[in-house]
């Protein structure tokens, strides 16, 4: 169990009308509630450290066993789907953005719910020669502040596209920085001021 007392000043809160990620849940994270009268809190504490996870663990599911890579499949397991929404959830509240920038499965898979409950637009960037019914590389209500949402950072070929593709076609738009939910994952991580250098955008 947590070892947070229930003080009013060590949760987080933000409003949401949807039931869809409702219940409790304890992580690394901390611990997540639903209060009824759509609120939803959480309790602040360190990240998801994936590496420390049991394989065994998350890729048993009822019915089955998910196969695949363990960045993605992640995602799959609901309740650790779940667990890293509220993550971005109890980070990304605090800033002062109007849209999160979404590319890929990776982003698909968590940010149309983080958006609903931070009641933020979603625009989605399709990723670099992908065949798709449609002819649009950008997707969704562009606003002029946004923040980029995707798994972890490594090469950094795909904050680039996105920040390319957007800068191209909606130059005005400013991007306020990135967030990557498998923190542990990133390159990134220990030197976060070299992330800032390199993109000149913030390290959220």
């Amino acid at each position: 169990m947590s070892d947070y007392g229930d003080s009013q000043s060590n949760w987080c809160i933000a409003q949401t009308n949807s039931v869809s990620i409702l219940g409790e849940s304890q992580s690394n994270s901390g611990l997540t509630k639903w209060l009824g009268g759509g609120i939803i809190i959480q309790k602040e504490r360190k990240f998801m450290r994936v590496k420390e996870m049991d394989d065994n663990s998350w890729r048993r599911v009822t019915g089955g066993y998910i196969g695949g890579a363990s960045h993605t499949s992640l995602l799959l397991n609901h309740k650790v789907r779940n667990k890293i929404i509220m993550e971005c959830v109890g980070r990304l509240r605090s800033v002062n953005h109007d849209c999160i920038v979404v590319c890929g499965t990776s982003g698909l898979m968590v940010g149309p719910q983080v958006c609903e409950i931070l009641q933020k637009n979603l625009v989605i960037v399709r990723k670099k020669d992908e065949r798709s019914y449609s002819d649009f590389g950008i997707e969704g209500a562009y606003s002029p502040r946004f923040v980029i949402l995707d798994d972890l950072i490594c090469s950094g070929a795909t904050l680039q596209h996105i920040l390319g593709t957007i800068n191209s076609e909606y130059y005005r738009m400013e991007c306020l920085g990135a967030y990557f939910y498998l923190q542990d994952q990133c390159a990134y991580q220990n030197c976060p001021e070299k992330f800032v250098n390199t993109y000149n955008i913030n390290y959220l």
